[in-house]
């Protein structure tokens, strides 16, 4: 059946020896047989375990149909009721009383097993498209719950780049327009805040273009084989100069170096987790990046010595219902997407995404990869 155990088959006969000739024939097709002659036995024994097909004399229908509301979940087995033949105009009576099927006595083995297994086949069909049902309302739900973050990150996502790429027009149009007004200090400040406005916007590109990308090749991924070395230093090397402003470079403790995964998005990744880790360390501090194996899965690890956060903040990050602007060390605006899409990426690669954080000691991001990937 369902869980590839054997169909369990109670018989509750006023007969011995019509109840052994059905345990015997169905105990020989792989069934398990439980006989009774009590009605009240069938009561306790259906709460712990609910028989797959219940084969039933005509004497006992009476108390089986009043003790079970046959009509709604209560007892949703099917019954099979015995009726001698000379009583068959019984049977329509029976089958509007609760029962699924009613078999004239005397019967061959041959016909009784036919009938019995045509019930146990439709019950499992029946279980199945259950079980199917509710695995579709539970993709609907997640499927829903996914457009609705959808919509939210791009109506953040447009409203962050709209700012910062207005703000840099209006600093341009000014500079230019009156230039021979800037003394070379005041000249220099319009350009670090036009540095900053600048980085932000590469920020939330490369956010965007990671998350179109991911969401537009649907569940594909593309696996082959990829150096974690390799990755780090490729990085490194896009946010080299955050890194020396900082006076930081990143260290690495690599027990796992070969893996096997999406290149594009485990890179995309794990820059989303070096960039803020960066952000948000102050000069000096320190940066690790360690792989190791835990069981049957891949642990990558981003652990810096920043400002950390508290366990609400730490949820919150996560979170598209509530979004919260924050401050890295050198007064640089955190987009509040990084760890979002980082999260929804590592997903996509099967795995999982824990922080760990405690304010002014630090922040440690573990990416959990299934052995799958790593074989």
């Amino acid at each position: 059946m369902a869980d590839q155990e054997s169909p369990r088959v109670l018989v509750l006969f006023d007969d011995p020896a019509e109840a052994t000739r059905v345990k015997n024939l169905f105990q020989s097709e792989g069934c398990l047989v439980r006989l009774e002659s009590n009605p009240a036995e069938l009561l306790s024994f259906s709460q712990q375990e609910t028989p797959d097909v219940l084969l039933c004399s005509r004497a006992f229908t009476g108390e089986i149909f009043s003790s079970f509301d046959l009509s709604g979940e209560e007892f949703n087995t099917p019954i099979l009721v015995f009726l001698p033949w000379e009583e068959r105009e019984e049977a329509a009576r029976l089958i509007n009383g609760g029962a699924a099927d009613v078999i004239y006595t005397p019967y061959s083995d041959q016909e009784l097993s036919a009938r019995v297994w045509n019930h146990l086949g439709l019950r499992e069909a029946l279980s199945s498209l259950e079980r199917r049902e509710a695995e579709l309302k539970r993709l609907t739900s997640r499927l829903q719950s996914e457009k609705e973050d959808r919509e939210k990150l791009l109506g953040i996502m447009a409203h962050d780049l709209k700012n910062p790429i207005i703000g840099i027009v209006g600093f341009l149009i000014e500079i230019t327009s009156h230039f021979e007004q800037y003394t070379p200090k005041d000249l220099l400040k319009v350009l670090i805040e036009l540095r900053g406005s600048a980085f932000r916007v590469r920020d939330l590109l490369m956010n965007l273009l990671d998350w179109a990308r991911a969401m537009t090749r649907g569940d594909q991924v593309r696996l082959k084989p990829i150096n974690l070395i390799t990755i780090v230093d490729q990085i490194a090397g896009i946010l080299d100069f955050q890194l020396n402003k900082k006076h930081l470079r990143i260290q690495t403790q690599f027990d796992v170096f070969q893996i096997k995964s999406d290149e594009d998005i485990l890179s995309a990744a794990i820059r989303n987790l070096l960039s803020n880790a960066i952000k948000f360390t102050p000069v000096g501090g320190s940066i690790v990046v360690t792989s190791s194996s835990q069981g049957k899965d891949v642990r990558i690890e981003v652990r810096d010595t920043g400002v950390g956060m508290d366990s609400a903040t730490a949820a919150q990050v996560l979170s598209y219902s509530g979004k919260k602007y924050t401050y890295g060390t050198d007064g640089e605006r955190g987009t509040g997407l990084g760890l979002k899409l980082t999260r929804d990426l590592v997903s996509k690669l099967g795995g999982t995404l824990t922080i760990r954080s405690e304010v002014n000691k630090g922040t440690s991001v573990t990416i959990t990869l299934p052995q799958s990937l790593t074989d």
